[in-house]
């Protein structure tokens, strides 16, 4: 985008999205309030999506969907993130590709997973980055601090694989990405 641009934050008491940023050199941007469908590049993009791309809507969500999408191929399945309110939610979501038309529900792992925020496949697990700290995880007393999490789809088990830096807090794990060798890489912004 050209600088300045403008977009309010979002916050427990207002939520904004892409289309309320403002653009002040660059007009034409206000169309994307009139918009349903956006390709930034459309050369490449056509080329991706063909020449006449659309959209359904197969599900009505909350502004609570986040981010973390991850496809696990064996059970044909894409887990992906949502986020509170209210303070403490702890289910994220799940789209079963195998019904026709696709179904989606809540997934809570055990223990839960608190605002997975990035996130990938590697040798049968979900790798995600817990951006977010809880001190008492679901009732249970359980505290969580941001952390990397590998979650086990088919027993719905959670384990912690790296929650500190030498005694450091991570600020929020955010993308992250498994080598073939099985080292981990993400970002701390």
């Amino acid at each position: 985008m050209p600088y300045p641009f403008f977009r309010p934050d979002t916050s427990v008491q207002k939520d904004f999205d892409f289309s309320d940023t403002s653009i002040p050199s660059d007009t034409s941007f206000a169309l994307v309030n009139q918009s349903d469908f956006l390709v930034f590049d459309r050369e490449r993009g056509l080329e991706l999506l063909g020449p006449t791309p659309s959209f359904k809507r197969i599900f009505n969500v909350t502004q609570s969907l986040h981010e973390a999408p991850v496809y696990v191929p064996f059970q044909n399945k894409l887990y992906l993130s949502q986020l509170p309110p209210p303070y403490g939610f702890l289910p994220q979501l799940v789209i079963d590709l195998n019904q026709d038309p696709p179904t989606i529900s809540e997934f809570l792992s055990d223990p839960p997973v608190y605002a997975a925020n990035g996130g990938t496949f590697h040798d049968g697990l979900i790798y995600w980055g817990a951006a977010g700290s809880l001190d008492n995880v679901g009732g249970s007393g359980m505290q969580q601090r941001v952390d990397i999490r590998t979650v086990d789809p088919t027993t719905n088990k959670s384990t912690t694989i790296l929650n500190n830096y030498f005694g450091s807090y991570f600020n929020t794990i955010d993308d992250l990405f498994v080598h073939p060798n099985g080292d981990v890489w993400f970002t701390d912004p």
